[in-house]
């Protein structure tokens, strides 16, 4: 849901969909879905950070076993390949002068755009420079995803035990709004480093409270509703003034669905494993809907699709998206995926079996 909403916002932003909904329906519609693209990335963090350290958990046993070569690779195997085949897209792009797929405008160099994709910079260029490319300007969240697991192994190897983790964890979303308080530009409250690097250690600390913790079914479903309740309320009374407080709100939120989200998978209804496929190659549809997005401007601008046209136009679009994100993920980057973790881990497993 988090990756739907991101792409139907980043639709609404170049296809005007407010003319479709009217009175309350639009004012709902609209903080939900139209224009709530930023609380989307955030939900992303939180999964994020739970993800990866419920999986690091599982891997290594403990923080303080962790190994920091294993997970270095498994994060550049999984993020590596793709983001490289999509500044190369947007390279070529770049040189064949297509409208909307640029690199650079006339502050900022090309060479230097391109540094800060992978050396996860790419966020503060957004502080300095505010929106400067249309294509790649959305890697300033993979920017913040990733600085932040650069410093996860030596941070976690460095405080060893979960209940020291947890609590840094705790400084990190005290010092979330903190950050977004004193920002002094909205690019900064929205794209810096500490105003987001809470959402991510919320995730962090929910997969380590749910390794020790199993609520029971009554709850569990009074964890999903508070969950809910959250996200769409912080949606609904989003302003300004709310985006101090209003992306931890939102983490938080997620964070009470995921507590409880650990169910077995043939255990769900069809339509949610669909969404789970769906959720699988959210990186790549995050990566490339904005390649498709911008290629469908090009074709028919907001200018030649009419309003009542737009929600035909936004569901070739959504398919499309899907249909690029679920091809480059089964044909390119799972294969890439699992050769370059095979590849980099093979000389760890040499040595294990000689030592054994």
């Amino acid at each position: 849901m988090a990756i739907l909403v991101v792409l139907i916002g980043h639709f609404h932003n170049a296809y005007d969909l407010k003319p479709i909904f009217s009175g309350v329906a639009r004012w709902v519609f609209q903080r939900l879905l139209l224009e709530n693209e930023h609380y989307g990335v955030v939900t992303f963090f939180t999964i994020s950070g739970y993800l990866i350290t419920s999986k690091a958990l599982a891997r290594f046993g403990s923080f303080d076993h962790t190994k920091s070569r294993n997970f270095y690779v498994y994060r550049f195997a999984r993020i590596i390949p793709c983001l490289v085949l999509f500044v190369f897209a947007v390279g070529i792009g770049y040189l064949l002068h297509v409208p909307r797929i640029t690199i650079t405008s006339e502050d900022v160099p090309a060479l230097l755009v391109v540094l800060s994709a992978f050396l996860f910079f790419h966020n503060l260029l957004m502080v300095v420079y505010g929106w400067f490319s249309y294509c790649m300007n959305i890697l300033w969240s993979i920017s913040i995803e990733e600085a932040f697991y650069l410093l996860y192994p030596p941070i976690v190897l460095l405080l060893g035990r979960a209940p020291r983790v947890a609590f840094f964890c705790g400084v990190l979303i005290v010092a979330g709004p903190i950050a977004r308080y004193s920002a002094e530009t909205l690019a900064e409250q929205y794209y810096g480093y500490l105003s987001c690097f809470d959402a991510i250690a919320v995730g962090v600390l929910t997969a380590i409270l749910a390794r020790g913790l199993h609520p029971s079914k009554t709850v569990a479903v009074c964890l999903r509703i508070l969950g809910t309740v959250m996200l769409v309320g912080a949606s609904l009374i989003k302003t300004q003034d709310t985006m101090i407080f209003g992306p931890t709100i939102i983490a938080m939120g997620t964070s009470a669905l995921l507590f409880t989200a650990r169910d077995k998978e043939q255990e769900r209804p069809i339509i949610l494993r669909t969404f789970l496929s769906f959720g699988r190659c959210s990186y790549e549809l995050y990566l490339f809907h904005i390649l498709v997005l911008a290629a469908m401007r090009d074709i028919a601008g907001p200018g030649l699709v009419t309003s009542q046209w737009r929600p035909f136009w936004l569901i070739a679009f959504l398919l499309l998206s899907i249909t690029v994100a679920a091809l480059l993920s089964r044909y390119f980057s799972e294969p890439m995926n699992r050769r370059l973790r095979h590849q980099l881990l093979k000389p760890i497993v040499c040595e294990s079996n000689l030592r054994g």
